[in-house]
């Protein structure tokens, strides 16, 4: 199985580990969908417990700096 990780927010734990979507609104989904899509990921198998403050992350081409940590995607091949 191939992997790769990325740094994202925390706040889309829930939503990318169990696909509860609820805690965001709707731009963020779409947003969020069109990135898994775009990057080929699969299932997340991991979050590492790395958290901290990032002024840059892998999600949004234009960030808010926030509290980041590591996933860890299976890859679709």
């Amino acid at each position: 199985m191939n992997t790769t990780e990325y740094t994202l927010p925390t706040y889309l734990n829930t939503a990318i580990m169990y696909g509860d979507y609820s805690g965001l609104n709707d731009e963020e989904y779409k947003q969020l969908i069109i990135f898994t899509n775009d990057e080929n990921l699969g299932h997340c198998i991991d979050i590492k417990d790395d958290s901290c403050f990032h002024t840059y992350h892998d999600y949004n081409p234009e960030p808010l700096p926030g509290e980041c940590c590591t996933y860890v995607f299976e890859v679709k091949e």
